[in-house]
C-alpha cells in the first residue's frame, strides 16, 4: 500500500506541475479553463456563475451545484493552479482507493498494485487531467470509494459519495442507475431499486426542473448529439431503432474502435474478467459513441474519463478474478506482462511529453507583455489561449465575441445582448496564432472596426495586437 501511495503523490505532484506549466506556457483554453475559472473566481467573491465566456449561468450549460465547493479558491485568488493541483491530486487519490477495492475482491497483493498503477500511468487518466479542468474528474475517486462502501454495507457513505458525483454533472447520475439496475438482478433488490429510482429522480430533476429554471436547456447538446439524426434526445432514439444498420455502420469506425482498445488496455485486459462492472461504463460511452459531436470519439479530452474509472473498477474485480481462478504460474505471467506495460506507458507518459514541451519563445514573450498591459476589473476579449489569464473579472469574452456572434456553440446570446456587451469593452487583445479558420476570419476582421469604435492600438508584435478604448 505504500508503494501505491508514494505513486499517488508522486502522480499528483507531475500532474500538477504538467498542468500548471502547460497553463503558464499558455496552452490552456478559455473553453475550459477560463471558463471554470472565472465562475470559480466569481462564487468565492459573492456573485453568480455568469459565464461571460459560455454565454450563460453555468448553472443553466450544465447542472453542476459541486462547483459551489470550489468558492473559497476563487476567494483566496488560488485559481487556476488551486483547482488543477485539486483535479490532479483527485485522480491520483483514486490509485490507492482501487488498490483497497482491489484487494476486498480477494486480489494478490501484487495485483492490486498493478491496477492501482495503471490507472496513474493510463493515457486516457493523464489526458483528461492535462486538458484544462472538469469538474467531473472528481467522478473516479468518489465512484470506487462508493464500491467499497457499498461492499461493505455502508450505505450512508456510499450514498454522499454517490450524491458528490452526481453534483459534478448531470448526467454521472446514469452510472448510479445502471449501478441500481446491476444491484437490482442480484441479491439487493431493494437497494438496486432505490438507487436506480434515485438516479433517474436526479436526471429529470436536474435536465427538466433545475437548469430549465435557471434559464437554460439541453437543446444544444441533444442537437449536437444528434447531429443529421435529429435535434431531441427522443428523435435519435427513433432513429436508432428505425435505422439499426446505419447505426451500426455509424458505429463501426475507428475513433471508435480505439476508444474501446484504449479503455480495455488501459485496465489491463482485466476488466473484461468482471463483466458485470463494464455496465457503469455503459451510459457514458454509449453517450460518446453515438454522439455526432467528434470531440467525443476522441481520446485527448474528458468525455472517456468516467467510463475509464468504470473500467478500473470492473478491472479491480477482475484482478479478484484472475486470483481466484488461476494457478501462480499463470498469474506470475500475468502479472509480468502487467507490470512491463506499466513501464511503457510510464516512459510514454503524456505528462512527461507535456513538460517537454516547447513553444516559440518570442511568441510566448509577445502574448505575456499584451496580458501585462490589462489592468484588473476591466471588460476585455481576447483570443482562447488568453482568456484563462484574464478570467479574473466579470466580464471577459473569448474573440471573435462580443463583437460577431457565434450561435452554433450553443451560446444564449443575442445580437442586441452582444452589441450592448460589446460597448462596455476596453480591452482586446488580437491572438490569430490561436484560433480556428472561423473565429480567425471573424477576429481578422476586428482591427479596423475597433477603430471606427474610438480603441487605439498600444501594443503589435507580429500577430499579436492590444487595443485599448480611448
Amino acid at each position: 500500500m505504500a508503494a501505491v501511495v508514494g505513486a499517488a503523490v508522486l502522480y499528483a505532484a507531475v500532474l500538477s506541475w504538467a498542468s500548471i506549466s502547460r497553463h503558464h506556457s499558455l496552452g490552456s483554453g478559455g473553453y475550459d479553463l477560463g471558463i471554470f475559472d472565472q465562475a470559480t473566481w466569481l462564487m468565492g467573491h459573492g456573485f453568480a456563475p455568469f459565464s461571460t465566456i459560455r454565454g450563460r449561468d453555468l448553472m443553466a450549460d450544465h447542472f453542476q451545484p459541486a462547483l459551489y465547493l470550489l468558492a473559497p479558491f476563487g476567494a483566496l485568488g488560488a485559481t487556476p493552479g488551486g483547482i488543477l493541483i485539486l483535479q490532479s491530486t483527485l485522480l491520483g487519490l483514486t490509485s490507492p482507493v482501487l488498490y483497497r477495492f482491489a484487494r476486498l475482491q480477494g486480489a494478490t497483493r501484487s495485483f492490486a498494485i498493478a491496477v492501482a498503477l495503471i490507472w496513474l500511468a493510463s493515457p486516457v487518466t493523464q489526458w483528461a487531467n492535462l486538458f484544462d479542468f472538469h469538474p467531473e474528474t472528481a467522478v473516479p475517486v468518489l465512484l470506487v470509494a462508493g464500491a467499497i462502501f457499498m461492499h461493505r454495507g455502508r450505505l450512508v457513505p456510499f450514498a454522499a459519495t454517490a450524491v458528490l458525483a452526481c453534483a459534478t454533472k448531470e448526467d454521472v447520475c446514469l452510472v448510479y442507475v445502471m449501478w441500481g439496475l446491476l444491484l437490482l438482478a442480484g441479491r439487493r433488490r431493494r437497494i438496486g431499486a432505490a438507487l436506480a429510482g434515485a438516479g433517474i429522480a436526479w436526471f429529470i430533476l436536474a435536465t427538466q426542473v433545475a437548469i430549465p429554471a435557471l434559464g437554460g436547456n439541453l437543446n444544444y447538446y441533444s442537437a449536437r448529439f444528434g447531429g443529421d439524426r435529429g435535434s431531441s434526445l427522443g428523435t435519435v432514439f427513433v432513429f436508432l431503432v428505425e435505422h439499426p444498420i446505419r447505426t451500426l455502420g455509424n458505429l463501426a469506425n475507428m475513433p471508435n474502435a480505439e476508444i474501446i482498445v484504449a479503455l480495455v488496455v488501459c485496465s489491463g485486459g482485466l476488466a473484461l474478467l468482471a463483466p458485470r462492472f463494464l455496465l457503469l461504463a455503459v451510459p457514458g460511452l454509449a453517450a460518446n459513441l453515438l454522439s455526432a459531436y467528434s470531440y467525443q470519439h476522441g481520446l485527448h479530452f474528458q468525455y472517456q474519463l468516467v467510463p475509464s474509472a468504470a473500467f478500473a473498477l470492473a478491472a479491480a474485480c477482475g484482478a479478484g478474478a484472475v486470483t481466484r481462478r488461476f494457478d501462480g504460474r499463470v498469474r506470475r505471467a500475468y502479472s509480468v506482462v502487467l507490470f512491463a506495460g506499466i513501464a511503457v506507458a510510464v516512459v510514454l507518459s503524456p505528462a512527461i511529453r507535456e513538460l517537454r514541451a516547447t513553444r516559440p519563445p518570442a511568441l510566448l514573450a509577445a502574448k505575456r507583455h499584451a496580458l501585462s498591459l490589462v489592468p484588473p476589473n476591466v471588460a476585455v476579449a481576447a483570443a482562447p489561449d488568453l482568456v484563462p489569464h484574464l478570467s479574473h473579472r466579470r466580464a471577459v469574452y473569448q474573440l471573435p465575441e462580443p463583437f460577431f456572434p457565434r450561435h452554433g456553440n450553443g451560446e444564449y446570446w443575442t445580437d442586441a445582448d452582444l452589441a450592448r456587451r460589446s460597448l462596455a469593452v476596453r480591452f482586446v487583445i488580437i491572438d490569430l496564432d490561436s484560433l480556428d479558420p472561423w473565429p480567425r476570419t471573424q477576429t481578422s476582421l476586428l482591427p479596423p472596426i475597433l477603430k471606427r469604435r474610438g480603441f487605439v492600438q498600444i501594443y503589435r508584435a507580429g500577430d499579436v495586437r492590444v487595443f485599448e478604448k480611448e
